[in-house]
């Protein structure tokens, strides 16, 4: 996530609370690791900060699905406005 001034400069430093109704929120920065339903964390001099959602499967995957899954993913546009394109 990014966070900036109406002027689009980066804000570092700040605090966001980020809550989730499905699933878990991961957030690392340095040896600090916090993870919950809410978290609240900072973003960096540049304005970002990363979490990551954690949620199961309502079945569990074998190791093969597991695995076609993660590359597919990997091969997502992170950076994409929109995540269909």
């Amino acid at each position: 996530m990014r966070v900036a001034d109406l002027g689009g400069t980066p804000r570092g430093g700040v605090a966001v609370t980020v809550q989730t109704g499905a699933g878990k929120l991961s957030w690392m920065y340095g040896c600090q690791h916090v993870e919950g339903q809410a978290v609240t964390v900072l973003t960096g001099t540049d304005g970002e900060t990363e979490l990551e959602l954690i949620r199961e499967p309502s079945e569990p995957l074998s190791d093969l699905h597991q695995a076609a899954l993660e590359n597919a993913l990997a091969e997502l546009d992170v950076n994409a406005g929109d995540p269909l394109k």
